[in-house]
């Protein structure tokens, strides 16, 4: 009887050193597993998985690769068999020469404010507006701009801005022409040639669009500034030299006749 109870104590001390030998080996596994993960994942990631951290050089990279800057001037261009070195890109529009015309007066400023020194800032007298009143009823029909830089040396367009009000427009083309065709004021005049159009897909990565402000009167979230920015210092064009630039709009993206505050064009005199 006494063997037998010492044989039960004997056994019940065993069992509890098994038991916390096995918990021993499984939290020093763990405590391996932790310090490896987190050399892998906060040391030496380069080391041992090249991959991990790919994502962010490829974002990174794709970032540089969007960004455009305007401002980087080229090296040289040619021009009717000449070199120019080092052409300065400047604000063309704003220039007092150039000449403003559109097709319709509509009920606000007339079209040349689109291009005064400083922008203005009046929302009835500093708009261009193809609208019939107050409540920005659209004029109907197709509606343009354009820009005369005169006679002198033609220009080359490296960027334009166009700030909308929030009556703006995505369905539009921008055009150029060199010398004035008999009837420039027509949309199906083949003496225009295409800088860029909004109804056509692959010119989607030349235009930026960025929203500021709101409209005054306007109880929903309504932008006062649409500002859409194209991108021209790598796009193909037939007529990389003009004296006239047009915004010909197709159709308003809203139900408001379409308005402009600002529309300015950069590049270089030839």
């Amino acid at each position: 009887m006494v063997m037998k109870n010492l044989y039960r104590i004997r056994n019940h001390h065993r069992l509890p050193s098994l038991t916390n030998l096995l918990q021993l080996i499984i939290l020093s596994l763990a405590v391996i597993w932790v310090s490896v993960t987190w050399m892998v994942f906060h040391g030496s990631t380069e080391d041992y998985l090249p991959s991990a951290r790919q994502p962010k050089h490829l974002e990174k990279k794709e970032q540089e690769n969007e960004t455009r800057d305007s401002d980087v001037q080229p090296t040289h261009i040619e021009h009717s068999g000449k070199e120019i070195k080092n052409p300065t890109i400047s604000l063309l529009s704003r220039n007092p020469l150039v000449k403003v015309t559109s097709d319709v007066r509509g009920n606000l400023g007339p079209a040349s404010v689109i291009t005064q020194d400083p922008p203005g800032k009046d929302w009835i007298k500093d708009l261009w507006q193809a609208a019939g009143d107050m409540h920005g009823t659209a004029l109907p029909g197709q509606h343009w701009v354009m820009l005369d830089f005169g006679e002198g040396a033609p220009i080359h367009v490296t960027k334009i801005l166009i700030d909308w009000e929030a009556a703006f427009a995505k369905n539009y083309r921008i055009e150029g022409m060199t010398m004035k065709g008999e009837n420039n004021q027509s949309g199906n005049d083949d003496s225009w040639c295409q800088l860029y159009d909004g109804t056509n897909k692959s010119h989607d990565l030349r235009r930026t669009v960025k929203e500021h402000g709101q409209s005054p009167g306007v109880k929903f979230k309504t932008p006062l500034h649409i500002v859409h920015t194209i991108h021209l210092e790598d796009a193909p064009m037939d007529c990389p030299h003009l004296r006239y630039l047009r915004v010909f709009i197709n159709k308003p993206a809203r139900g408001w006749g379409v308005s402009i505050w600002e529309l300015d064009v950069y590049g270089w005199s030839l």
